[in-house]
């Protein structure tokens, strides 16, 4: 928003309000528990629920358009997949729901009485003179409340002022002397990465990278933050107790840089598609981002969502299991066959919602939940079994 804008609307809240960010959430974890097919919501229906959900103040163009498109959409309410959760239901509660719908009828409301109250003042005579100042009237200077400037208004910075017309056709000054061209400039010298020194790491991460290689992790490349390299440690320690052979690299992985915002609430991911192994930290977190990652982690577990906060178990189960079956077979898993799609949707439905998305990630989700303390049924076990998860100790 311009700065005559925000005044203009100044006291009108544009925060999402809880049921609407609520409404947005509830969208996003149905979206990732359906099938490619019955995904609603276009690219940019995504990133507005995302906004909704973090709590993120909207513009005034953004909340009409909100109000434009559940007003459209309303009608989606009589659709045959609403009950189903289908994809009219996804975008209606992705853009709002029915809080959102009430809140932006609710502050365009305010914004349009805003606008009747404000005097624009387009097109009146500033009082400009020629050297590019405004007289002591400045009554373009005036709207939106403000009074005029005494004393008129005089640019102070470089290029603030008008050109005079007197010296709009003054003719150009002469061309510099010919002569020998100036030599060109020497190019500044390559980066030479050998010659390149990495930051120093504190003694504390020194620490926990020691640890990690006892553990029998080859190589390893921690994060430079305390919080994470000790939950990486500690996770890591309880599967080594239980003897389970970890990865053979453990390193630090831009995941917002290299894919997008779809990676900025990603702690962990598992290079899963490569038998020997290996885990990459996501390096995109201080303190505080960390705080909100084991906040929503919690929320999410809560929910059931996830099945466990044991984000190192969950991608380390990837692992082993590429491990047990070999990459092809692993990659085969990537769907639930069709035949039994839904039988085994509901037994992957136990151990949590995100265990729903395919078998890879019904075995990731038994693991760190068995790993955590869970205890499943008995079909549970014998449908990880059958889709190759690792010995569970």
């Amino acid at each position: 928003m311009g700065g005559i804008e925000l005044a203009k609307y100044d006291g009108i809240d544009f925060t999402p309000p809880e049921g609407a960010r609520e409404a947005a959430k509830r969208a996003l974890d149905v979206r990732e528990t359906k099938p490619p097919s019955q995904r609603g919501m276009t690219p940019v229906g995504i990133a507005r629920a995302r906004d909704l959900m973090n709590g993120v103040k909207l513009s005034p163009d953004t909340l009409r358009r909100m109000l434009s498109f559940l007003t459209r959409h309303e009608v989606d309410k009589k659709g045959s997949s609403w009950d189903e959760q289908g994809k009219g239901w996804q975008a209606w509660n992705g853009w709002g729901g029915d809080a959102g719908f009430s809140w932006a009828r609710k502050v365009v409301g305010q914004m349009e009485a805003r606008d009747k109250k404000t005097e624009f003042v387009a097109g009146r005579d500033c009082g400009q003179a020629e050297g590019g100042t405004f007289g002591p009237d400045n009554k373009c200077a005036v709207g939106y409340g403000r009074p005029a400037i005494k004393g008129g208004y005089k640019p102070t910075r470089p290029g603030g002022k008008i050109v005079p017309k007197s010296q709009i056709n003054k003719p150009l000054p002469p061309p510099p002397p010919s002569g020998k061209p100036a030599p060109p400039k020497p190019l500044p010298p390559k980066p030479n990465p050998e010659k390149e020194q990495k930051p120093e790491k504190s003694e504390a991460i020194k620490k926990y990278e020691a640890k990690l290689k006892e553990f029998g992790i080859k190589n390893v490349d921690l994060p430079d933050n305390e919080k994470v390299a000790e939950t990486i440690t500690r996770e890591a320690g309880d599967l080594h107790k239980r003897g389970y052979e970890l990865v053979d690299s453990l390193g630090k992985k831009d995941y917002v840089k290299e894919y997008g915002d779809d990676w900025k609430g990603t702690l962990a991911a598992a290079g899963s598609g490569e038998v020997g192994g290996k885990l990459y930290q996501s390096i995109n977190y201080n303190t505080s981002d960390l705080e909100k990652y084991d906040e929503s982690v919690e929320k999410a577990v809560s929910s059931g969502l996830f099945s466990a906060n044991n984000t190192f178990a969950h991608e380390h189960a990837h692992i082993e299991h590429a491990r047990n079956l070999g990459t092809k077979r692993f990659v085969r898993l990537k769907n639930w066959a069709t035949s039994t799609k839904t039988d085994r949707i509901k037994i992957a439905e136990e151990v949590s919602r995100y265990a729903k998305t395919n078998p890879l990630e019904f075995v990731s989700e038994t693991f760190a939940g068995h790993i955590s303390g869970k205890k499943y049924s008995k079909r549970v076990y014998d449908m990880y079994k059958y889709y190759g998860g690792p010995t569970l100790k």
